[in-house]
């Protein structure tokens, strides 16, 4: 680097100091260590009442030991946020359980008077308890006041002395308390956890509402939203009562729930007293919180125009209340953020030199780094809410080595959270030192470290791809290791808003036993014991194992953003470290022999022998978490058409992925499958619904479509697929189960597993056409393509969930829902305008309920059966065919028999062709044809494989649940109506 460029006058830092060694490993100050190792407790955001008081009382005794540096103001910060949690904790258990229903259903007269009832039972104002924690509220609320109008003060630049005003506050801390309050658990505030907000940003805001006072006597309610109400309105209150305003009242609710007795009691008391209802919530995302807080205060006598709403903006959502006007807002704009006005400024230079091992002397520079090459993708990153990205600055350190020569090297500073809630990522740092790139130093909420730029040179030195994956067997095991989390429970989190792996992989199984409202009832049953099979070895997990959170640093890889994905609102929240192999299994796409690499290397670094049998449900939770991340990335807009495409091969890949390892697990029920043959006949089976369904929000068979498959393996049936789904998928399953080929692609792809050979049955022509079609429909925004299908062209569009409850279980039926979305076919209306367009004459289209098809005329599944059989037996084999749908009726035209579950649509046709159905549907239809095709054509003795002995608890459990998709629909539901949890899934 030149020296005209250190001395550049945009350098917004300077300190004397010059390298003693270049290469030095990273140090951090000992005073930082001593500090930070204090706060083990600090990995787990998810703490309750009694843990919150009890590291409240340590900090506030360390508030008097520490010296008046960064360290107090850490400590001052923990105690703020510690008796907050605390005071959210009461108000959360004085608030009491509520019944929540949609819509119409929740307005029913009925509906309202169950609602009243549970209200009524869970504040019964005769109830002792809840009163003493109604009086102990009031204390703790008063004693609190006290320490936060000193934080106030401080956050100003005034001069403070903490520990006089904590008194009253540490007493309460050891005070006696109701035991169910003290097992109250706790919400990570997302303010301070992932919105890159601080005290001094509340602070901020009371000031602003402050100038906005008609005088000191004006009367205020605050109207905290919880969660962030029962953090941001206490401390709004100290603020206005250090700026004069004196008459200020207190009362927060939960949105969902609406208020509860004593809430409406004090919000009626202040409409009626005249009071201005200022409503006090984090940065919104679309305001609907805050507009319906503002409706109930009008239903409870607040005028609307004595109704103000005080909010930090976010900055990726600056319009989020256009057009209304701004008399209604008080706001405080991003750039007034604290942290944004502390990444301006940078970090402490003295922290830099220390962190690099630079010896006092001279001519060192920081400066911010703008959109260099290497930069931008450190500073970018596709989000579902855009609030989720970090605010992260890139600087540039400049200065002299000992022998006079310039060095570069550079730093990225990135919020992580506010006081204990981000330590996690200063511990992470030290504890995975070599792993991840080294830390320089946490400061007001903001973690440093040293910055790789990942240009050419970066990526020409990455370690083979087999390094590469040893390094990420070895830092999940060592994240097994050193970041256990000894006392965590899922239990503790609150199941609607922090277990989101854990209810989709709920959720997934529990349709299992029937859609909606089956599923729902279920999911309390199921989610004892999926907490106890993933809970086996809990640890604060990466949660994001894609190549891209991985940088490259003289020929080694490092693990960056490794602190956000794990735990906390929005992150998986999955504590099993099998969840990272998943990830990883699934978003570095690895084959069958480098996943069984990738495991025995993790034993072997982690000790965790017992890993294989816990990666089922982790398969599924990254599975599903890609997908709904995927498909929700896609509903929420985007004006980039990368960011889309990026999305929608991110679901594919999902999809695939879990398709094909249950595929797999299904396929391995019965013990080793022997290897296939061809022989006549060739039984063709269809895959959806014949062997799948989409049992869990993807394709998957059931145990009997298990049991049916292997009852044919094991007799030594020669059985194939013949099916619409890509020519990939063919092959995934005849290896999963053993099957001699396939057919896919409606015809136009052939498959020999036998001797590892295909064959595509589309002309040239065709494929032409198929071609210009592509690359038109890539070019409609809001289409996309599934790229597995090279013989067809499968193409689909993202839809938005139905809103009523009769639409929902509708599109229960009919659609691939997974996560706020489906998947649905193009608009007959656009599909032809394109082939018309294009003159397209030499592709036919077929629309299902989830996408529309292109493929070559003349052929479709029965031509493909017959190319199969004629290129592998000879046309003198005969075939028989197994089918549901209107294209399997081709199959069944050239078949020798024919056969169909019981949930055939086209019956008339097919029964003009022979077809014998079965009695059941679905897999029971699967596995009663499968007994009639081992009766005809096996050799007697019948073979009839039994479950292998040795499955593993998960592996029981998920039997389990497709066991259960075979029972009939009045067992199934009868099972989960007569539970003692059936009303837990709509009371919270």
């Amino acid at each position: 680097m030149a020296m005209n460029d250190m001395q550049n006058p945009r350098s917004i830092l300077a300190f004397d100091a010059s390298s003693a060694i270049v290469d030095t490993p990273m140090t951090i100050e000992r005073a930082d260590q001593a500090f930070f190792a204090r706060y083990d407790w600090a990995l787990n955001p998810f703490i309750c009442v009694a843990e919150a008081r009890r590291r409240l009382a340590d900090e506030i005794d360390r508030l008097s030991e520490l010296p008046a540096d960064w360290r107090r103001g850490e400590v001052a910060a923990n105690v703020y946020l510690l008796a907050s949690a605390a005071l959210h904790g009461l108000e959360e258990y004085l608030r009491g359980k509520a019944l929540r229903l949609p819509g119409k259903i929740g307005s029913s007269p009925f509906v309202r008077l169950a609602a009243r009832s549970i209200d009524l039972a869970s504040n019964n104002p005769l109830a002792r308890r809840r009163n003493e924690a109604l009086a102990f509220h009031g204390r703790w609320s008063d004693a609190l006041h006290e320490f936060l109008c000193a934080l106030a003060r401080e956050s100003v630049g005034q001069e403070v002395e903490f520990a006089e005003t904590c008194a009253p506050l540490r007493r309460l801390a050891v005070a006696p308390l109701a035991e169910a309050v003290e097992k109250a658990a706790l919400v990570a505030p997302s303010p301070f956890r992932r919105l890159d907000l601080s005290h001094h940003d509340v602070v901020a805001l009371g000031r602003r509402l402050a100038a906005t006072c008609a005088s000191p006597t004006e009367r205020l309610v605050l109207v905290g939203l919880r969660t962030s109400g029962s953090y941001f309105a206490p401390l709004i209150r100290a603020t206005l009562a250090c700026e004069g305003v004196r008459d200020v009242r207190v009362v927060t609710f939960e949105p969902k729930k609406g208020p509860g007795r004593w809430e409406r009691k004090a919000l009626i008391d202040c409409a009626t007293r005249g009071y201005r209802a200022v409503i006090v919530d984090d940065s919104p995302h679309s305001g609907g919180t805050i507009f319906s807080a503002w409706s109930a205060l009008e239903k409870l006598g607040f005028a609307r125009e004595r109704c103000v709403a005080l909010v930090p903006v976010h900055p990726a959502k600056r319009g989020w209340r256009s057009p209304l006007p701004d008399r209604r807002f008080i706001e405080l704009a991003p750039e007034d953020w604290f942290k944004a006005q502390r990444l301006v400024r940078g970090p402490d230079p003295d922290l830099v030199a220390r962190a690099f091992a630079l010896a006092p002397s001279h001519a060192l520079t920081i400066t911010p780094c703008g959109g260099e090459a290497g930069f931008s993708a450190a500073l970018a990153g596709d989000f579902v809410d855009p609030r989720a990205k970090r605010l992260k600055q890139i600087y540039r350190v400049a200065f002299l080595a000992a022998d006079g020569r310039p060095h570069t090297r550079y730093v990225l500073g990135k919020s992580v959270g506010w006081g204990w809630l981000g330590y996690h990522s200063e511990i992470i740092g030290e504890r995975l030192a070599g792993m991840t790139p080294p830390v320089v130093g946490l400061r007001d909420g903001i973690l440093y470290t040293e910055f790789f730029p990942q240009g050419a040179e970066a990526v020409a030195a990455r370690p083979s791809r087999a390094a590469l994956l040893e390094t990420v067997a070895d830092y999940v095991g060592a994240r097994t290791r050193r970041l256990r989390l000894e006392t965590f429970h899922s239990h503790a989190a609150d199941p609607q808003r922090h277990n989101s792996g854990l209810r989709l992989v709920e959720k997934a199984v529990a349709r299992t036993f029937g859609r909606l409202p089956i599923d729902m009832l279920m999911r309390p049953r199921l989610a004892p014991a999926l907490r106890q099979l993933m809970e086996s070895a809990p640890t604060l997990i990466d949660g994001a194992m894609q190549p891209s959170e991985w940088v490259f640093h003289d020929g080694r890889a490092l693990k960056s953003d490794n602190e956000h994905h794990g735990l906390g609102k929005g992150p998986v929240n999955v504590v099993e470290p099998a969840f990272d192999l998943a990830d990883a299994i699934l978003h570095f796409a690895l084959s069958s022999e480098e996943e069984a690499r990738l495991i025995e290397r993790y034993r072997a670094v982690s000790d965790d022998q017992g890993v294989g049998g816990r990666m089922l449900l982790s398969k599924l939770a990254a599975g599903l978490w890609s997908m709904n991340e995927a498909q929700d990335s896609v509903l929420a807009g985007s004006s980039d058409p990368d960011h889309w495409e990026r999305a929608n091969r991110r679901y594919l890949a999902a999809w695939d992925f879990l398709t094909r390892e249950f595929a797999l697990f299904c396929g391995g029920l019965h013990g080793p499958l022997p290897a296939p043959q061809w022989r006549s006949p060739i039984v063709a089976l269809d895959i959806d619904g014949v062997i799948d369904r989409r049992l869990m929000g993807f394709p998957a068979t059931s145990l009997a479509g298990a049991q049916a498959l292997a009852l044919l393996a094991a007799n030594r049936i020669c059985a194939i697929v013949d099916t619409a789904r890509s020519c990939v998928e063919a092959r995934d399953y005849c290896r999963a189960y053993g099957l001699a080929g396939g057919v896919a692609e409606h015809g136009g792809y052939i498959w020999d597993a036998v001797s590892g050979r295909g064959r595509s049955l589309v002309s040239e022509d065709a494929s032409a056409e198929m071609e210009i079609l592509r690359a038109r429909l890539r070019a409609i925004p809001g289409v996309f393509l599934d790229e597995r299908h090279r013989h067809s062209v499968r193409a689909f569009t993202y839809k938005k969930p139905a809103s009523g409850l009769a639409s929902k279980i509708l599109a229960e039926l009919r659609t691939a829902e997974v996560g706020d979305g489906a998947l649905a076919p193009l608009p007959p209306s656009l599909a032809n305008a394109v082939m018309a367009e294009l003159k397209i004459d030499k592709l036919a289209m077929h629309h299902t309920s989830i996408d529309t098809t292109f493929t070559a005329r003349g052929v479709d599944k029965g031509v493909g059966l017959n190319a199969l059989r004629d290129w592998t037996l000879g046309p003198d084999a005969a075939t028989a065919a197994v089918g549901d749908g209107e294209p399997d009726l081709a199959m069944f035209a050239v078949a020798g028999r024919a056969y169909a579950p019981a949930n055939l649509g086209p019956k008339a046709k097919a029964r003009l062709l022979n077809c014998r159905v079965a009695n059941d549907a679905f897999q029971r239809g699967l596995l009663e044809i499968a007994e009639w095709i081992v009766a005809e054509h096996a050799a007697k003795p019948i073979v009839r494989p039994e479950l292998r002995g040795d499955l593993s608890a998960e592996a029981t459990f998920m039997v389990g649940a497709l066991q259960a998709s075979d029972r009939g629909l009045a067992g199934r539901f009868a099972r989960a109506i007569f539970d003692r949890h059936v009303l837990e899934p709509f009371i919270g």
